[in-house]
């Protein structure tokens, strides 16, 4: 799993199990420490980390809980909402199905943990449900034979992928877009020729919602007009190629205009 996304959630978690602060607040998370880390990635690749793991703070924040645990229960959550169904059976593979629940509790966290390349804080308990979204009955499956359990498990799997996730906000594509136009913009500022399209694209992946359900090793590799149909050249008059890109690659001018007007136009509709 070696996706922005990924990248950054371990990026985030490996700041917070070593670092036992009593309470974290996220500018001073971010700026402080989490960007520190960034100074090795170089050009493009270190803006759409940047972008990544500061929207991830962002989505992720809650100004009444700002303790390491409650940052570290966050992300667990997060990534509960983001693995898919062949994260869950990679997990249940190395778990010890066979025992008692207690076993398969404690089977699965370790199989979790080596899935995801993190060590869960010791002084929590983590449920099955709380890692995975599997609802077992701990009384039920004791009951069952090896092979009832088996086809239990299964089954939970099977459930929870017709279970509803309910986003705890909206995605917003006025957001997008002035991520993408940020992104951009420190391109250019540090002479890195890119186009709006690439831009766009990171700004689609760097959005934490856009993540829920497709899995922990997915790049999102959405096209931008799929969701911006507005992102065409007739929207901008454009009616010359130069080679791949609508404008001249040097063209500063005509593709900030064209930021600000989809960002204005989207924030109309909003």
């Amino acid at each position: 799993m070696e996706s922005l996304l990924y990248y950054s959630i371990k990026l985030i978690y490996g700041f917070l199990y070593k670092e036992p602060l009593n309470s974290i607040k996220t500018l001073e998370f971010f700026d402080s420490h989490i960007t520190k880390s960034l100074s090795e990635i170089k050009d493009f690749d270190k803006y759409a980390m940047d972008l990544c793991i500061r929207n991830l703070i962002i989505y992720m924040y809650n100004p009444t809980s700002l303790y390491t645990i409650d940052w570290i229960n966050n992300i667990v959550r997060y990534i509960r909402h983001v693995m898919d169904n062949t994260d869950i059976l990679n997990i249940l593979y190395n778990t010890n199905k066979s025992s008692d629940y207690d076993i398969l509790e404690s089977s699965f966290q370790a199989s979790y943990e080596d899935y995801i390349d993190i060590t869960l804080p010791d002084s929590q308990k983590y449920a099955i449900f709380s890692l995975s979204g599997l609802g077992i009955d701990s009384d039920t499956y004791n009951k069952y034979t090896y092979n009832e359990k088996f086809s239990e498990l299964l089954q939970r799997v099977v459930y929870r992928r017709i279970i509803k996730i309910d986003r705890p906000q909206k995605i917003t594509l006025v957001d997008i877009l002035k991520d993408a136009k940020e992104l951009y913009l420190k391109s250019i500022n540090n002479n890195i020729e890119v186009g709006m399209c690439d831009c766009i694209k990171i700004a689609l992946e760097c959005n934490p919602l856009l993540h829920i359900g497709r899995g922990l090793g997915s790049s999102l590799d959405i096209e931008p007009l799929s969701m911006i149909p507005e992102f065409n050249p007739d929207h901008f008059g454009v009616s010359k190629r130069y080679d791949y890109y609508w404008w001249p690659i040097d063209d500063y001018h005509s593709r900030i205009k064209a930021f600000d007007k989809l960002i204005s136009e989207y924030r109309l509709n909003k």
